[in-house]
Order: C-alpha cells, then structure tokens, then sequence
C-alpha cells in the first residue's frame, strides 16, 4: 500500500493536478485539497482493477476523531490502511525544530483499534519576492510568505529529519515541485510503519 500511496504522489498525474491546486488555492493552506488529490488518483488508479482497493476521507470516525485518509481493501474492509497528513511552512514550529508532538499524536495515536500506518508531511516553500509580486498583482493580503523560514533555507529539512529519524521507522523524502503561478518546491516526507 505504502509504494501506491507513493507512485500517486510522485507520478506527473499528481504534478499536473497539484499545479492546478497551486495555480487556484495559492492564497490557502492546500493539506485537504493535496490529500484529495492523492484519494482521486489512487481512486482513478484503483477503478482499472475493479476496485479491491479504495481511499476514503476522514474515515473511519471513531469517538470524535477521525484520520485523513484511509485505504480499505474489498475483502477486508475492517483492517483500513490508515494515513495522516500534515501541511506546514518552513517557518512553522520554529523551523520545524519543535514539531516532535505534533508527529506524536498522529503517528503514534490509535483509533479504530490500530496505530496510523502512514504520517505524510508535505512542507511547501517559494521564493518571498516571487510569491509577493504574484499576491501584489493581485492584490491578495494573506502574506503566507510570513511562515517561511527566514534562516538557513535547509535547516528546517534537517530538525524534520532529526525529529523522523526518533520514530525508527521508514523515512521517505522527496521534491515535487510546480511553477504556476509562481515556483513552488513541496517537500513530501513519509513516515511508515516497517513492516514485520
């Protein structure tokens, strides 16, 4: 399950779409629209066999909580692959130095009577001059560029690898990135369960 969730994410399809996503939301926080993307395309991907498998959003629900995305096998729809998704700045958490908790309650919570199998972090980054003459033309005022990371542009990749690599568990990263309307790097990172 893991390697699909993965192949959407990193497949042209999904660069595509999520340029779209940039293009109209670029004024909002993309974490809903970004985890909807990965549920259409594996959904779109799932329909070519027949459907043994399929993602749903915010379920299962379970006493007032719920997780972002979950994958349910056909034939067994009790044991849903479970998957939480976060969407950050660069700047957030202190350059994302103080973020442990937050990966702590999602990663390791249980509901539905099992731990999240996959914690997906998605950080988005732009340059400020660029993203401000886009919003300038516009005349948009949310400013996001105030949650990027003023300092070294990698340390906040490095104290989110740091605070990955507590949880000894499989670590994936990787870039995709989209220039519409104005270059934007999304930095994935995927924290799964290793496998027994």
């Amino acid at each position: 399950m893991v390697d699909r969730i993965l192949q959407v994410i990193k497949s042209e399809i999904f660069r595509n779409r999520l340029a779209s996503v940039n293009a109209n939301y670029s004024n909002l926080k993309q974490e809903n629209s970004i985890r909807n993307l990965i549920l259409e395309i594996f959904n779109e991907d799932s329909s070519l066999n027949q459907f043994t498998h399929r993602a749903f959003a915010e379920h299962p629900r379970y006493k007032g909580s719920r997780v972002d995305l979950s994958i349910v096998e056909k034939l067994n729809p009790s044991d849903p692959f479970l998957v939480e998704l976060k969407y950050q700045y660069s700047g957030d958490y202190n350059g994302m130095s103080q973020y442990e908790q937050v990966i702590q309650n999602d990663f390791q919570r249980t509901i539905f009577n099992k731990q999240t199998d996959m914690f997906i972090l998605i950080i988005a980054d732009w340059k400020r001059a660029d993203k401000e003459e886009y919003d300038g033309t516009w005349g948009i005022s949310s400013n996001l560029s105030r949650f990027l990371n003023d300092q070294d542009n990698y340390l906040w990749h490095k104290n989110i690898m740091n605070l990955l690599g507590k949880f000894n568990e499989t670590i994936d990263c990787f870039d995709v990135v989209v220039t519409v309307p104005y270059v934007t790097n999304y930095r994935f990172y995927a924290l799964t369960r290793k496998r027994e």
